[in-house]
């Protein structure tokens, strides 16, 4: 008896330390909140206005991913995102556009 009871114990608390990394609603809620503030802050660029750019948060790590014109926007964008309060890192999943904007034919 005392030996499966001792079993159990160490099932649970084994059992328990997976799920360390899963957000509860507080951490959930907290990351939103980032990522909204991040995009705020994108937005407000007053030379690129970002509106193309996704943002996604998990504990502080922001990533940004969408398309983009150039290299510079990628620096703004990435700079916009770290002077975010409560920004750790920020990963970049941005692709630059390389095809050259289409004219309409006239």
């Amino acid at each position: 008896m005392a030996g499966s009871v001792g079993a159990t114990l160490l099932v649970v608390f084994v059992g328990c330390s997976t799920f360390q990394n899963i957000r509860g609603n507080n951490q959930y809620g907290a990351d939103k909140n980032l990522s909204k503030r991040v995009e705020s802050k994108l937005k407000e660029d007053p030379l690129y206005k970002f509106q193309n750019i996704s943002v996604s948060s998990y504990r502080g790590e922001v990533q940004l991913g969408g398309v983009i014109n150039s290299e510079h926007q990628r620096d703004s964008a990435i700079r916009d995102a770290e002077s975010v309060q409560g920004v750790l890192s920020v990963k970049d999943n941005m692709i630059v556009n390389t095809n050259p904007p289409v004219m309409p034919m006239q």
